[in-house]
């Protein structure tokens, strides 16, 4: 009869990997997240977002001088398709639209147009002025 200790050290490794990999909270997740999520950065920006069950969003930015030029965006009922496969907003549809308010935003401010992915419990938002993690609301405002 084999002991334990005789099992070579590399299978137990790789039991080891495989569980922790497969317990990772970071993975395909299958539905957007809803909620508000509120977030902000170098004390000049402030940013939130409430995501609806009905794949629909509104969106907040406001950044403040004196270090920059202030920019303050309010966009509603913003739509987006969930990509699973990325946890993203999938953007396309408003970002290929003259009118959509987030890409008239995204042209007055110069920001770029924005993303949102999920890491399983914040929002990260990006633009080509950098990133923002937004955490969840646990009192329902920011």
């Amino acid at each position: 009869m084999k002991s334990f200790l005789s099992v070579p050290l590399t299978i137990v490794a790789l039991v080891a990997i495989t569980t922790i990999a497969a317990s990772s909270p970071v993975g395909v997740i299958e539905d957007a997240p809803t909620g508000l999520f509120c977030g902000k950065k170098l004390g000049i920006i402030s940013e939130n977002m409430t995501i609806y069950g009905n794949n629909t969003f509104e969106y907040h930015n406001l950044v403040t001088p004196p270090f920059v030029k202030k920019i303050h965006i309010n966009c509603y009922n913003e739509k987006f398709i969930w990509d699973s496969e990325n946890n993203e907003l999938n953007l396309t549809a408003a970002a290929s639209n003259p009118n959509d308010c987030l890409t008239k935003a995204a042209k007055e401010s110069k920001s770029g147009f924005p993303t949102f992915t999920f890491d399983g419990t914040n929002i990260n938002s990006k633009n080509k002025f950098g990133s923002l993690k937004m955490k969840p609301s646990s009192t329902g405002s920011c």
